[in-house]
């Protein structure tokens, strides 16, 4: 058997998290010393005034194949998201942001400059459009059973369509 295929891969990748642009006075605010991977802050790729957010992460845990891997532990994943979603939250004061998806990841920096040169234009109208606006979102969580209980004593919709069924 050949060793080197069963070793894991080295050196890192950069996981994106978003495109942004400082508000203000356009000058590069406080980056969050934390990233989705514990021991990888923050760091900024430019090209003109538009930002690549990013940080860098082991290919050991990133690369195709342990991705993969680890995306089917639910609380790998579930770590990460909740980190990548935090990473974008401390950004929202300082930046207007147009966020990446999970796990948005590119072999080296230049990588990430040449996605930014790429898609500049639309980035920056993008980004335009967006600035001064707010991200809100909104989480409902309840008890399925007291639901559908409520809904059949109260709503007459739902008690007419129980009845034709």
């Amino acid at each position: 058997m050949d060793e080197r295929a069963q070793s894991p891969p080295q050196g890192d990748a950069c996981y994106v998290y978003a495109i942004a642009r400082p508000r203000g006075e356009h000058t590069l605010g406080p980056l969050p010393v934390v990233g989705i991977w514990p021991q990888a802050p923050v760091c900024a790729s430019a090209c003109g005034d538009l930002l690549a957010l990013y940080s860098r992460v082991p290919l050991s845990e990133f690369a195709p194949a342990a991705l993969e891997s680890h995306l089917e532990d639910t609380d790998w994943t579930l770590a990460l998201v909740l980190a990548h979603q935090k990473v974008l939250s401390a950004l929202l004061d300082g930046y207007t942001l147009i966020p990446l998806r999970y796990c948005s990841l590119y072999g080296s920096e230049s990588q990430v400059q040449a996605m930014l040169a790429q898609h500049v234009e639309t980035f920056a109208s993008t980004l335009e459009r967006l600035q001064g606006a707010l991200e809100w979102g909104v989480k409902l969580y309840c008890d399925r059973r007291s639901l559908v209980e409520s809904l059949a004593a109260n709503s007459p919709t739902f008690q007419a369509q129980r009845e034709q069924i």
